[in-house]
């Protein structure tokens, strides 16, 4: 728009009530005036608005698709109704607005004049309890919207029926979990961030856009608006809120609901590599994996360790995780390699059996997680989870063998034998639980039989034993080693 025309309309200034013009061939807002300028500055929002969508958000109704669709079927000729009331907040109080449409006969543009600044007496959020419930009550049974409340602890006490609406699950199968759950991990993630700073300081949630995953495995995105409850004492309960599908104005004026998808969906989704020696459970992972919304898993196997570094470098993934303990495969070596090379990487160990000393060397060469065969899908899942967000996870088998072993760090005195054991001794002293011969110990770990021998004595003379006999006993007696 020129200066010319801004010229043209500078005289709706002169004017107290809330004007914003409209062109609806160009489907763009021309205009606001002052006093709508003033309103928008007072409740911290922009006054560069293009459409009416976002001049509907800028207002910020507590149910936007009432003006939504007042103005659509207005526009284009559903219904003669030239005014319509609403609900808005302004400084954490609720208003009761008016908005009216006058449609120019000279240049076919369209006036808005809206009412702003009725105020409901006694309605503060902070200190109107039974009035809030009231209004939040009658919202939330006729909205269309997700209205919602969650607990201090961010977790959903309250939903109305709209959340099926949008992303398909019925409100008493999201009531205990937290919005972070039915978002994809990297959005939860961020979005925990933004929440945890405006809790912090019990601030208005305003237009905040994120992405949430339907039932059906839809990717959806929402803008959120609440603000902070407080019981009749002050005491802090929560926050209360509105979600909504964001919604536009179409070439025709028609305004509809719209599902947002990601382009770059991939570039979302957390990267997990997966090296494994066994193609059966590649392919399980694989089939695991092949529809998640949150993640992406690319898997080898049988691969040679000096490939790692290739593999981490082309792939570059946020998670890697390793199967140990299989026979051909120094698990230990590769890992505590590799977390020396890839500082930032997450790196998650899985073994076959729950082995003290296995268990013990992987929680000490530093992986960020580790859990064993044992584990569910839901094991692996939060294990995932919670080393992206930068905590260690192990499962319950792990923290069970770590409870035991430091248990016998107290009440035996071998145990400090065994932590003197070196990777290579620990590979030999399971071999030998299986039976080999130093000869077979030798072939399968491509070292010499003078070295494999060597490695058996030392071994024994940790443990004070004479022969593989007594060591095999000493290890299967305090659970030290598992026989295949």
């Amino acid at each position: 728009m020129d200066h010319a025309e801004i010229t043209h309309f500078r005289f709706l200034d002169s004017l107290s009530e809330s004007i914003a013009l409209f062109d609806s061939k160009k489907n763009e807002i021309l205009y606001l005036n002052s006093s709508l300028k003033n309103f928008l500055i007072s409740i911290q929002q922009p006054t560069k608005i293009k459409n009416i969508f976002e001049l509907v958000k800028a207002i910020n109704p507590l149910n936007s698709s009432i003006l939504l669709n007042f103005i659509s079927n207005y526009l284009t000729g559903i219904s003669v109704n030239y005014a319509c009331q609403f609900k808005a907040i302004k400084n954490n109080k609720i208003i009761n607005s008016n908005l009216g449409i006058y449609k120019s006969e000279t240049n076919g543009q369209y006036f808005f004049f809206f009412n702003l600044n009725n105020e409901l007496k006694l309605n503060n959020f902070s200190s109107s309890q039974n009035f809030l419930i009231d209004e939040y009550a009658q919202l939330a049974e006729h909205s269309n919207e997700w209205v919602w409340e969650v607990d201090t602890v961010c977790r959903y006490i309250k939903s109305n029926f709209a959340v099926y609406d949008i992303l398909g699950y019925y409100p008493d199968e999201i009531i205990g979990k937290t919005p972070f759950e039915l978002m994809p991990l990297r959005e939860a993630i961020r979005i925990k961030e933004i929440f945890g700073d405006i809790e912090k300081n019990k601030a208005n949630i305003h237009c905040l856009k994120n992405y949430n995953i339907s039932k059906a495995g839809s990717l959806i995105q929402l803008e959120t608006f609440g603000m902070p409850v407080y019981d009749e004492i002050g005491t802090y309960k929560g926050y209360r809120g509105i979600d909504y599908i964001n919604s536009f104005l179409d070439k025709k004026n028609n305004i509809s609901s719209s599902i947002y998808e990601i382009s770059e969906i991939e570039d979302d989704k957390i990267h997990i590599l997966a090296i494994n020696n066994q193609k059966l459970t590649t392919d399980l992972l694989n089939e695991s994996f092949n529809h998640s919304e949150s993640f992406k898993l690319t898997t080898f196997y049988n691969i040679d360790e000096n490939d790692f570094s290739n593999i981490i470098e082309k792939n570059k993934p946020d998670v890697l995780m390793i199967f140990v303990n299989f026979p051909d495969f120094t698990g230990l070596n590769i890992i505590k390699k590799i977390i020396n090379e890839y500082c930032e990487l997450k790196l998650i160990a899985i073994t076959e059996c729950s082995n003290p000393m296995i268990i013990d060397k992987l929680v000490n060469s530093g992986v960020h997680g580790c859990i064993t065969m044992l584990s569910s899908k839901e094991d692996l899942i939060e294990c995932i989870k919670s080393v992206i967000e930068g905590n260690k996870f192990y499962c319950k088998t792990t923290k069970n063998v770590l409870s035991k072993l430091n248990s016998q760090r107290i009440n035996s005195s071998f145990v400090s034998s065994f932590e003197k054991l070196t990777t290579r001794e620990l590979d030999i002293l399971r071999l030998i639980a299986m039976q080999l011969t130093t000869s077979e110990i030798a072939d399968k770990l491509c070292i010499s039989k003078r070295t494999a021998e060597t490695h058996r004595k030392n071994i024994m003379k940790k443990f004070s034993v004479r022969n593989s006999v007594g060591l095999i006993k000493i290890a299967l007696e305090n659970n030290l080693i598992e026989v295949a």
